[in-house]
């Protein structure tokens, strides 16, 4: 038999060709109704004129190499529930799909149900008299766990963004919650570290800061324009860093730990512009073993030297 009013090809996700490193995402949908009764919403109204719906439950993931988990974490008074933004889809018979632009970052999202938009459902399907062979299906293996209440002292929720889709009345598919979560960090992945830091957890990736944060403090206590030790740590604190598997850290970069002496430190404070191509220099081989080709690091280097520009580091 087949089922009508349901969803059944892949949501296309279109993301702007100028979103950011540091603003990757990917999502998850469940039914709104699923946490929420919606027999009393009308989600036309509220999301004619921009408005949201609130969502008792906070929906988080948590990422452990390339596997992650979706939690549903009760209001404690510190971790609360969220609003998602309404945004209403609409049809296009000649695409024979429904589709919906959001905002924050532009992306757009396409559905195609079974029955085109306009047109009328299929009625059911008689069940063949002769047995027919299925084929079998040898794709992702699903890991069953343990459900279960636990805590989540540590748990951030600061990157979770969720929206709720509306379709038309007459489309029989039911309102979708979707949660964007920000992806983990990826090799050669250049940014702000208080940007990546909240993406990059039991990767087994370092952000390695270039140039190393006690030369840039120190290059700032020397400039003509005085600042504050509090101004020049908060500068350090959120100074520029690339992600690169902590064993190349360890063994390559010439600033981690001891390395990094009150010499080195001195040295690269004198010019930053060349002690970020002499950092960089120190972890090429690294980079390189792991994958990363010769124009993808020097473009990563350029970027930490954009990225320094910003901050006010180089002229």
């Amino acid at each position: 038999m087949v089922l009508t009013g349901l969803v059944v090809g892949v949501v296309a996700l279109t993301l702007s060709s100028r979103l950011g490193n540091g603003e990757m995402q990917f999502a998850f949908s469940t039914p709104l109704a699923d946490l929420i009764p919606v027999e009393d919403l009308d989600l036309q109204a509220i999301g004619a004129i921009g408005g949201g719906v609130g969502v008792p439950y906070t929906l988080a993931t948590d990422i452990d190499g390339d596997q992650a988990r979706v939690m549903v974490v009760k209001p404690d008074g510190i971790v609360i529930g969220f609003e998602a933004k309404v945004f209403l889809a609409t049809s296009g018979t000649e695409t024979r799909s429904y589709s919906v632009m959001v905002d924050s970052p532009a992306r757009s999202f396409t559905f195609t149900p079974i029955a085109a938009p306009g047109t009328e459902q299929p009625a059911p399907t008689v069940s063949p008299t002769d047995p027919v062979d299925l084929p079998k299906y040898d794709g992702v293996e699903l890991q069953p766990i343990v459900v279960g209440g636990e805590g989540t002292p540590t748990l951030d929720v600061t990157d979770i963004s969720p929206i709720v889709i509306g379709f038309p009345a007459d489309s029989g598919l039911p309102p979708l919650l979707i949660v964007f979560s920000k992806t983990p960090v990826r090799l050669g992945e250049t940014g702000f570290y208080n940007d990546l830091v909240r993406r990059s957890a039991k990767d087994q990736m370092d952000l390695d800061h270039i140039p190393a944060g006690a030369a840039i403090g120190e290059a700032l206590r020397t400039r003509l324009e005085p600042l504050t030790e509090d101004e020049i740590q908060a500068i350090v604190r959120a100074s520029l860093v690339i992600a690169v598997p902590s064993e190349v850290h360890r063994k390559y970069s010439e600033t981690y730990g001891g390395r990094n002496t009150k010499a080195k430190i001195e040295l690269d404070s004198k010019d930053l512009n060349v002690a970020i191509d002499n950092n960089f220099d120190s972890i090429l081989p690294g980079l390189l073993e792991y994958g990363m080709t010769t124009e993808q690091t020097e473009q990563a280097r350029q970027e930490l030297k954009v990225l320094a520009k910003e901050r006010g580091l180089l002229e």
